[in-house]
């Protein structure tokens, strides 16, 4: 290639094609024109940025006077920066001495709503306070896919978050659970939810004791094998619990003598493992 030749792609780079120089001084200009613009650009966002949170600084400093955030020499929580998220915003503050996480925890309501968001996440580290808006809302179908799970822990995913994140439960970690809400949430559906999954992972090592007053609501649980006793009589719900009470007993006399604190520990030093054991009861009442 010769020096016409490397001299055209280099003015077409750079849309100088109508004036005839050498190459050697060619590149210095390209160099130059696109240092000069790509600053200009970097100026403009930086500036069109810090103006931005300048303006929310004061807003923020108001509402935090409504609200009385601050500490006793009433500072208030200055913000440094703003940061986009895919579910929301990040707002990050200088967090004066003597303010905690709770200090804004107890004002979450007034935030939300200054904020126009459903929820927010408090972040803090002393210095610092991120304020994390949650601004998606919860999808209205989630598809299931039954996990296969085989391990010590009885783990039943319930569903996702608002960050769209798995939300999992360890029974073996928590060991009693109510399921509330109004008619219409979702409480049957999240019954099902976790004894399906219970029944089909972990039916070999769980023995399942089920009371349905309703006679109808958890009746496809009935003839499995893995249920011991399925009642839906009041008078015979007392008996049950009485007789998994006792179990209890024996079986922490049994932790006692082989020095362990759980089950999982148990079975680890026996032959003769032990199993799992659930008691799941459908608005059971006693008057």
């Amino acid at each position: 290639m010769n020096d016409r030749e490397l001299y055209s792609i280099v003015g077409i780079s750079t849309l100088l094609t109508t004036v005839t120089l050498p190459t050697i001084s060619i590149l210095p200009l390209s160099i130059g024109a696109i240092g000069v613009g790509s600053l200009y650009g970097c100026y403009r966002i930086l500036t069109r940025h810090e103006r931005r949170i300048k303006e929310e600084r004061k807003e923020f400093e108001e509402f935090f006077k409504g609200l009385g955030l601050h500490n006793r020499n009433e500072e208030f929580p200055q913000l440094t920066n703003i940061w986009e998220t895919e579910n929301g915003h990040i707002y990050s503050f200088i967090n004066p001495i003597g303010l905690s996480s709770k200090s804004y925890e107890d004002r979450d309501i007034a935030i939300r709503e200054y904020l126009k968001c459903n929820k927010v996440l408090y972040e803090s580290n002393g210095d610092f306070i991120n304020i994390q808006t949650i601004e998606t809302t919860l999808p209205t179908v989630v598809p299931f896919i039954l996990p296969k799970r085989k391990s010590d822990d009885l783990i039943i995913e319930l569903g996702v978050n608002e960050l769209g994140k798995k939300v999992e439960i360890n029974f073996n970690k928590i060991h009693s659970w109510l399921v509330a809400g109004a008619t219409g949430s979702g409480k049957s559906v999240c019954t099902h939810n976790i004894l399906t999954q219970l029944y089909c992972n972990y039916s070999d090592c769980t023995e399942f004791y089920i009371v349905d007053l309703k006679k109808t609501e958890l009746n496809n649980y009935r003839n499995l094998k893995s249920t011991i006793e399925y009642v839906d009589k009041v008078d015979d719900v007392e008996p049950i619990i009485d007789k998994l009470l006792e179990e209890c007993d024996r079986r922490h006399q049994l932790f006692t003598r082989y020095k362990v604190k759980n089950l999982q520990q148990y079975n680890k030093k026996v032959k003769n493992k032990l199993p799992n054991i659930v008691l799941c009861i459908e608005e059971c009442v006693r008057i």
